[in-house]
């Protein structure tokens, strides 16, 4: 998922940079200055002849100017979460586990909604859950995992998971058949 609000602030920022205004640009674009406009604003995306040109005009690479390159330290998170679309960041943190942002590192900052979207974009990806998101999970939440860790939509480590359960959840393993949760072997989908 591409954040266009991020591209648009990228591309101004790199023709500033360059010394070009809207309109020379668009004339060494061969496009309108409306539609540079429209980039810079976040309203479209220009074409793939336009990215390749404005790759070759800026000597960046393609992933930089489509902010593909995203990876914040933890101090610029705040940063992130003011700059960006939160839906991108999370559809970041989910589709890129561990190799951009980390949505344990997000979840906290999250309304209630966002984290729904989170653990249902999770479980249709069949992404597993390491412990350092179980901790961050509410109660319904973390009963929404194990329902999906049931129905073998989600790999789940009973075994690893064993000792961070609380009593509800032990009852709820037993009752799907689960009577020694701490001997049970992964899930699969």
């Amino acid at each position: 998922m591409l954040d266009v609000i991020q591209i648009g602030k990228k591309l101004a920022e790199l023709r500033n940079r360059d010394g070009w205004t809207q309109e020379g640009l668009s004339e060494k674009l061969f496009v309108s200055h409306q539609a540079v406009s429209k980039w810079e604003n976040g309203g479209s995306l220009p074409s793939i002849d336009s990215l390749v040109a404005l790759t070759e005009l800026y000597h960046v690479s393609i992933e930089e100017l489509l902010c593909l390159n995203l990876t914040p330290s933890p101090g610029e998170i705040e940063e992130l979460f003011e700059t960006h679309d939160r839906a991108y960041l999370i559809r970041e943190a989910i589709d890129h586990p561990g190799d951009r942002l980390r949505l344990a590192e997000i979840l906290h900052r999250l309304d209630d909604d966002e984290r729904a979207i989170a653990i249902s974009w999770m479980i249709q990806k069949g992404q597993s859950i390491d412990l350092e998101i179980w901790a961050r999970l509410s109660p319904a939440e973390r009963m929404r995992i194990l329902q999906a860790a049931f129905d073998k939509k989600i790999d789940f480590d009973m075994q690893h998971f064993g000792p961070y359960l609380t009593p509800g959840e032990i009852k709820q393993c037993k009752e799907h058949g689960y009577e020694n949760y701490q001997n049970v072997t992964v899930y699969r989908r």
